[in-house]
């Protein structure tokens, strides 16, 4: 009778687990670290993501991105303080990482502050659901023949700053204005489509 035969992991692929199930080893695959960042995430798991990305930036300590990384991290898990105390530091090294910058604004917000509580180099745009908004939104429709996602609309708007409100307070406000049509699909394709009409002023 043959030896039985036993599946076994290359041995770098053991060495340095901890008792938590974390690699302590710095040999990251890039492809493997966005599925475990993914697995936490995705779980809305946000103990779990912090524990993972502390371990990261304890392997890549240089790393500015890394360690931005866990501070959003510590936004998403409402450690909103030690968010701030962490990314200050980043954005006086790097005062144009856009990255750094909004997730600063989380959690300013989230400690219930506003923009205005930070020692900005160049005090980022902040956007906040007004008529002013509006108009931009009406602005960026005009000018196309096609109703527009909804979504993409609020991507679009991410382009001039900091958004204040998500993209179902935007349809919202939008569904209120007589210069917008909505359309629930466009195309066969599901969702709501935005399109205007031109030349009609508020």
């Amino acid at each position: 009778m043959k030896g039985n035969k036993i599946l076994k992991f290359p041995k770098q692929c053991c060495e340095n687990i901890g008792e938590d199930g974390i690699s302590n080893s710095t040999d990251f695959d890039e492809y493997e670290d966005w599925e475990d960042d993914y697995y936490y995430f995705n779980k809305g798991d946000w103990k779990g993501l912090v524990k993972y990305r502390e371990q990261r930036v304890k392997n890549y300590p240089e790393d500015l991105d890394v360690r931005w990384q866990l501070g959003e991290a510590y936004v998403f898990n409402n450690e909103f303080e030690k968010a701030l105390k962490l990314l200050e530091e980043l954005y006086y090294k790097d005062p144009h990482d856009i990255n750094v910058k909004h997730s600063i604004l989380d959690a300013l917000f989230g400690l219930n502050k506003t923009e205005n509580d930070f020692n900005w180099i160049e005090k980022p745009m902040v956007l906040r659901l007004n008529l002013e908004v509006i108009d931009i939104c009406y602005n960026l429709l005009k000018s196309k023949r096609k109703p527009k996602d909804i979504y993409e609309l609020y991507i679009d708007l991410m382009v001039d700053g900091y958004l204040t409100f998500q993209e179902n307070d935007l349809l919202e406000a939008i569904l209120k204005d007589d210069r917008f049509i909505v359309e629930d699909e466009y195309k066969l394709i599901s969702g709501k489509y935005v399109s205007v009409i031109k030349n009609k002023k508020k």
